[in-house]
């Protein structure tokens, strides 16, 4: 998917990464995450006309679509938005204060069985946001069985994770949740001779045979993410 998708990843992966793959997409704030994965998703499902969908949990459907449209990035209509934040409004007016764990995953089911085979691709925004929805240590037991949920679905799944340091990247991945992702996207910045400069790096992608480098990429208008090159420093 990721090869055909987005522009330049060729120079990273020799082959595709393998169906029903989990993919953590994690990185600084302003780093692109959600523009690669609607990169991803958007140009693979108009491709294979097949259907995605992204579910923000965070972020309001209206905000995020607005801030792709700045990039002159439009929805195709191969892209459904689900957005948590408006659900969640609906949950406490109907009672329920806050929006089940089990309630996320129960919904992609039933979007998946609407849908059918033509569901290719799922992301989701964000892992911290995941996270929230998961009140004790016990419970992120949890996380398991969800990502077991997501591969029996058979469409692949990008998960953002916003990281600010170190730490966080480890509170993130604490226990089993590194094990689990099949793949590990890295974006982030760089500063060379007093230019920042963007990167992606692939740190981990089971399956398939891959460059750790890190590599330049921008933003093309109506496009979305591209691949460069490698990073010269």
């Amino acid at each position: 998917m990721l090869r055909s998708s987005i522009p330049g990843f060729e120079q990273i992966m020799e082959n595709e990464e393998p169906k029903s793959s989990i993919i953590l997409v994690r990185g600084t704030p302003g780093s692109f995450k959600s523009t690669f994965m609607f990169t991803a998703l958007s140009s693979y499902t108009l491709q294979t006309d097949s259907k995605g969908i992204y579910i923000t949990l965070e972020e309001n459907k209206e905000r995020h679509l607005m801030n792709l449209k700045s990039m002159g990035l439009d929805k195709p209509n191969s892209i459904d938005v689900i957005d948590y934040n408006y659900t969640r409004k609906l949950g406490s007016i109907q009672g329920q204060s806050n929006l089940e764990f089990e309630w996320v995953i129960d919904s992609m089911s039933k979007y998946h069985k609407q849908i059918g085979s033509s569901f290719t691709c799922v992301a989701i925004d964000s892992l911290n946001a995941l996270y929230t929805l998961i009140d004790t240590v016990k419970d992120r037991s949890e996380l398991y069985f969800f990502f077991e949920k997501l591969r029996a679905l058979g469409a692949t799944t990008f998960i953002a994770a916003e990281v600010i340091t170190e730490k966080t990247i480890e509170n993130l991945l604490l226990g089993s949740e590194e094990f689990l992702c099949d793949g590990i996207i890295e974006l982030g910045t760089v500063e060379i001779e007093n230019k920042v400069k963007r990167y992606l790096q692939v740190k981990k992608m089971r399956g398939v045979r891959h460059k750790m480098d890190k590599f330049s990429v921008d933003i093309r208008q109506g496009e979305g993410v591209a691949v460069l090159g490698e990073l010269i420093i």
